[in-house]
């Protein structure tokens, strides 16, 4: 049985809406200082870029992953660096789990910031049940007391369909001026931020 065009245009357009419907809107999530390499990549590409070479002789406070910002061109870039943004999926962004990194927890003598990826990802699956290691991480950077920080982990970067990331840079902070800081205060974290961090020198490389 052929569909009349009428009866096509409707079921296309009732396909539209619920796409729609699974499908959030685009929204800044995060802000970034980037390499030369990683800007080139996300002007090719328009993804985001992890470059693991940087984890072989850089101390990390939440483990491997997207290092960033919730206050646009707040880490000032060098010569060679790019100012970024990061948009994700609101529906997506909104379901994955995010978690406050501790410095401390009970029963445990060293601090849990800059250790390795093992005992960041055993915390947090003893808070979270659900794809710990892909829960968005966040605390107070440890030099920058009243400065917050989110680590996106590898899964979430290169998995599209987790977060559906998206990125753009420019060369100049004064191209992001229309950009505002995400208060992520307001998002749905596990845990609690610590009111006044401990300062934490990083390990040496």
């Amino acid at each position: 049985m052929m569909l009349s065009s009428h009866s096509s245009c409707s079921i296309l357009l009732a396909l539209s809406f619920l796409f729609s419907r699974a499908q959030g809107e685009r929204v800044v999530m995060a802000y970034r200082t980037a390499s030369q390499a990683e800007a080139e990549y996300i002007s090719e590409t328009g993804m985001p870029f992890i470059d693991l070479e940087e984890y072989d002789f850089m101390p990390v406070q939440l483990g491997t992953g997207l290092y960033t910002s919730n206050k646009p061109a707040r880490w000032r870039a060098t010569a060679e660096e790019w100012y970024c943004v990061i948009e994700a999926d609101s529906k997506k962004l909104e379901e994955i789990n995010k978690i406050w990194i501790p410095q401390t927890v009970p029963g445990r003598e060293e601090s849990l910031w800059y250790d390795q990826d093992e005992a960041l990802l055993d915390y947090i699956e003893s808070v979270l049940l659900a794809d710990p290691w892909r829960a968005l991480r966040f605390s107070y950077v440890s030099k920058y007391e009243s400065e917050l920080v989110m680590n996106i982990p590898i899964d979430a970067v290169n998995n599209n369909k987790v977060l559906d990331l998206s990125a753009k840079c420019w060369k100049t902070a004064d191209e992001l001026s229309e950009y505002k800081i995400v208060n992520w205060l307001e998002w749905d974290i596990t845990g609690a931020p610590e009111r006044v961090p401990v300062p934490v020198p990083a390990p040496e490389s």
